[in-house]
């Protein structure tokens, strides 16, 4: 799945300094932009979950079905 967002230049930058940096701790793989900033949003993803008590993926949150009603005595 692709999302689009726009950013600051100043944040482009930072992501830059990123790809830059894990490009050189890769042994010679090219890191593009767009791979430093889904790294950088996964983490974001994730501390903003702890922060927001949304541990886990969703999947893993669900309580399972709820347990059917019963019928109305009429």
């Amino acid at each position: 799945m692709t999302i689009g967002v726009r950013v600051e230049p100043e944040l482009a930058d930072r992501i830059d300094r990123i790809a830059a940096e894990m490009a050189s701790r890769a042994a010679g793989v090219d890191v593009k932009r767009g791979e430093a900033a889904r790294v950088a949003t996964e983490r974001g993803v994730e501390v903003l979950e702890r922060e927001l008590g949304l541990e886990g993926p969703p999947s893993a949150r669900k309580e399972g079905a709820k347990p059917a009603r019963k019928p109305v005595k009429k």
